[in-house]
């Protein structure tokens, strides 16, 4: 205990002084009780709020407007319906209107800039509300344990390596039109209409536009054949567009070769052997390599179209560039 007695001539700041040792183990102690009991309180009342249901809001509605007269009431709904129907007309999405699936098919050379289009047309149409995604052909092969293959596995004359590269292709093209056909509904009810009513399929699966890039090089016509072939059968139908890139700037290529001899294929290899054996196999490709030519544009009643780009020009189109438009119909674009 401490018993406080003020000295003779002395004050209140003379006693601290002297007793300062002895307050000081005390004022702490204090502060500590005072500092926890505010804690506590400060723990319970956060959690009384977070464990308290939240009150939703109510919308306003007419049935709330009783106390104004009839006519009120019915100039101020007509005023709402008049508002939310302009408003509905801007807000709609052109990409839930149109219902459109189409394939991108990139044809070309190996590091002409096929994967760099490709993602550009994938993150373009993502963002403005197209879901689109992206199939590469060298991926699937790497994934399938052919990774850091050689020049020799892409050469014409090697029939085995044509028949797997040829199959992985395909394989590649069918995984895309699977992801076509149950996206965005991509839901159990839909695999099985398809077995049920391949129609009634297509049309449960079939809301809003999607899109799926074939990256891959289709550098001959029978590939080519193969893919439109294969597109053509699908169901719900897909609008196929071939665009092919071609690239003639040596210092460009030389880049895009020196960058292709640091993927996957060549990892642990030395840059010099993974540059010639990379431009070996760009000499394979150029040996059966055959641009699309107006021989290959599709007739009228087909729904498909192809185009070749150089550097960052187009500079041919076989047919018409055709937009969709909201009823439905297309018209072209010149």
């Amino acid at each position: 205990s401490i018993h406080i007695m003020w000295p003779r001539g002395g004050g209140p700041l003379r006693w601290l002084r002297a007793h300062s040792r002895q307050l000081l183990p005390t004022a702490v102690a204090v502060i500590c009780l005072v500092a926890s009991a505010w804690n506590r309180w400060r723990w319970r009342l956060t959690t009384r709020q977070a464990m308290r249901p939240r009150q939703r809001s109510r919308r306003p509605s007419f049935e709330s407007l009783r106390h104004l007269p009839r006519e009120g009431r019915a100039l101020l709904a007509g005023a709402v319906c008049l508002a939310r129907s302009a408003v509905t007309q801007y807000a709609v999405n052109p990409t839930s209107v149109i219902e459109e699936r189409v394939v991108i098919a990139m044809v070309g050379l190996p590091a002409r800039g096929k994967s760099y289009l490709s993602k550009s047309i994938v993150r373009y149409l993502n963002f403005v509300g197209c879901p689109a995604r992206l199939f590469n052909a060298g991926s699937r092969r790497r994934d399938a344990g052919l990774a850091g293959s050689g020049a020799a596995f892409f050469d014409a004359a090697n029939e085995d390596a044509a028949a797997q590269r040829e199959e992985i292709a395909m394989d590649t093209l069918e995984e895309l039109l699977r992801w076509l056909k149950f996206l965005p509904s991509n839901s159990l009810t839909a695999l099985s209409a398809l077995e049920q009513n391949q129609e009634q399929a297509g049309e449960q699966c079939r809301r809003g536009c999607v899109c799926g890039v074939f990256d891959a090089t289709n550098t001959t016509v029978l590939r080519r054949q193969k893919v439109r072939e294969r597109c053509a059968r699908e169901w719900p139908p897909v609008r196929l567009i071939f665009v092919e890139s071609i690239c003639t700037d040596t210092k460009l290529l030389l880049r895009n070769y020196m960058l292709k001899a640091s993927n996957e294929d060549y990892k642990g290899s030395a840059p010099e052997a993974a540059l010639q054996d990379f431009l070996a196999r760009v000499r394979n490709y150029e040996a059966v390599y055959q641009t699309i030519t107006d021989a290959e544009g599709p007739e009228e009643e087909e729904d498909e179209t192809f185009h070749r780009l150089e550097g960052d020009r187009r500079i041919s189109s076989t047919v018409d560039d055709l937009s969709p438009r909201g009823d439905g119909e297309r018209q072209p674009r010149g």
